[in-house]
């Protein structure tokens, strides 16, 4: 790490920081401005945010001296006026631009030719049966309560840096976007400085930095942290970001988020300047970019719907309506997870593009920005970060939950991208399996641990956990360590104890949907009986 060119960017930001607490990397609350402030680096075992340099990680942290003051550790850092501007101009754009927005998307909800694409998608549910009013109410509903992802894990994500899961349960003050994380010394992966500068200064109008590869600590504060809108109800979220996924808490973020209708780094890429590509269409989303907030963003449905072109080669022109369709489907369906081999199985781009970005414009103070988590099988079941993860959601009272999604992967994108089987349908990714040891250590099951089944559940689970149990650390992306895990895994939802299979047990869960849970803070939703997960920090 540089310390050097670090510290000077601080004592650079420092003669107009303003007065306002921030939460430092090291846990400590910083009242500014400081008398003497210095960034430092020294090495320590394994810590919270890690980078792995072998034996030893090394942590950057700031240390500010102020006189005989004590640092305050009570509060998080609160939102900066950079994030409270940009979210009002945001809201009020949203505003001006809903009607002509949700005209649009009434008039492909009322077509001829998307109700057959609803009887060709049909799974019982009879969608096509819906008025164009029925469709746009339940599509709000449900969009309104749909999960907020923010992916992350080590092993292959494309997203650029992140945190990983701790190794000793020294708590995490807030989740660190990942301008923050760079301050800390761990440089974006896959992702340039100058990229991530660009889209969100072309594109959300943020001030730019001075200096993007040494980033002040102002100016990084006010960027926003990166989720997703798990529109398509995949069971791992947006694995092409990792395979650990937070499932935010609506309840507490909703008012400082900033809707863009796709991926922004995607749009920025292909479309400023617009790019020969068969995977987008830049018109989709005219030059005056217009955003959302949650309660104000069904206008931005028929753009999310254009943008991505791919099953343009299927539909031709009527590819937007065929998106829908899908997404209408997998949205609004009550089958996708409890009939899980009837589920629409998601292409690839769905799988891996298929959101909208929901921006935060606040910091997320932690564990109570966080639902749940939900880890990838394949990737991490019986591993020694397996153990660390178990660990970890204990401690902040998270429950966790399995699920398989191996199409989703970063890995898996060489093999479709660019090809014509980036429209087929690949993984259902509809199946969610809560840790039984977790779930007897947290709050969330304090009342589902006692269920007649759950002992045989639980005893199922342990049985195939032992049996995907390897020697390394983590299995990266071993292909066939992965695909091993990946048999365990089917072979266990075909497995039963005493006529039980996990599908039909207490631990099958899935997101929450409309009217499934008085309090939408909830992690999730029983597939057995409809009863809801929920912490005591929830309530």
């Amino acid at each position: 790490v540089n310390s050097q060119s670090r510290s000077s960017s601080l004592k650079q930001a420092g003669a107009t920081w303003p007065q306002r607490t921030y939460t430092s990397p090291c846990n400590a609350n910083i009242t500014s401005p400081p008398a003497v402030y210095h960034l430092a680096c020294s090495k320590m075992s394994l810590s919270v945010l890690s980078v792995n340099m072998g034996k030893w990680l090394a942590v950057c942290i700031l240390v500010l001296s102020v006189g005989t003051a004590s640092s305050s550790l009570a509060s998080p850092p609160t939102q900066t006026p950079v994030q409270a501007q940009i979210l009002a101009r945001t809201a009020a754009t949203a505003k001006a631009d809903y009607a002509s927005g949700v005209a649009e998307l009434m008039t492909m909800l009322g077509s001829p030719q998307l109700t057959k694409y609803l009887t060709d998608f049909d799974d019982g549910s009879n969608l096509q049966a819906l008025s164009p009013n029925e469709l746009f109410n339940r599509l709000k509903a449900e969009l309104d309560v749909a999960e907020m992802i923010h992916n992350f894990g080590a092993e292959e994500s494309i997203c650029g840096a992140d945190i990983s899961i701790p190794t000793k349960q020294k708590p995490l003050p807030y989740l660190h976007n990942q301008w923050m994380l760079q301050l800390l010394g761990f440089p974006p992966k896959y992702v340039t400085p100058q990229e991530m500068a660009k889209a969100e200064t072309d594109l959300f109008l943020f001030p730019p930095f001075q200096d993007v590869v040494n980033p002040d600590v102002e100016t990084a504060a006010s960027r926003p942290v990166y989720t997703a809108l798990n529109m398509y109800r995949g069971s791992a979220g947006n694995p092409m970001c990792g395979s650990l996924a937070f499932i935010m808490s609506r309840k507490r973020i909703d008012d400082y988020v900033m809707v863009c209708p796709m991926d922004s780094g995607t749009f920025h890429y292909f479309c400023m300047p617009v790019r020969p590509t068969s995977l987008a269409e830049c018109k989709a989303w005219p030059e005056k970019h217009t955003f959302g907030v949650p309660d104000t963003m069904m206008h931005l449905l028929p753009i999310t719907m254009k943008f991505f072109n791919v099953s343009e080669p299927i539909a031709e022109e009527h590819y937007p309506l065929y998106n829908l369709a899908r997404l209408a489907t997998r949205l609004l369906s009550r089958k996708t997870y409890t009939e899980p081999s009837r589920g629409l199985r998601l292409s690839f781009y769905e799988n891996t593009k298929g959101y909208m970005e929901y921006n935060v414009l606040h910091p997320l103070p932690l564990p109570e920005s966080v639902k749940m988590v939900v880890a990838g099988y394949d990737v991490y079941a019986g591993t020694h970060d397996a153990i660390k993860l178990r660990e970890w959601c204990i401690a902040q009272d998270w429950p966790l939950a399995w699920a398989y999604n191996p199409k989703g992967r970063a890995s898996q994108g060489k093999h479709v991208w660019g090809t014509s089987r980036i429209a087929d349908g690949f993984d259902r990714a509809n199946v969610r399996i809560l840790d039984p040891y977790v779930l007897a250590r947290v709050s969330a099951g304090r009342n589902a641990t006692h269920d007649a089944d759950y002992s045989a559940a639980a005893a199922l689970f342990d049985r195939f956990w032992k049996r995907a149990h390897f020697k390394k650390a983590n299995r990266g992306t071993n292909e066939g360590q992965l695909a091993h895990a990946g048999g365990l895994w089917n072979e266990m939802l075909d497995a039963s104890v005493r006529e039980i299979t996990l599908l039909q047990s207490t631990l099958a869960v899935e997101p929450l949907y409309a009217g499934a849970c008085s309090n939408t803070d909830c992690a999730a939703v029983r597939v057995k009986d409809g009863a809801c997960v929920c912490s005591i920090t929830s309530q």
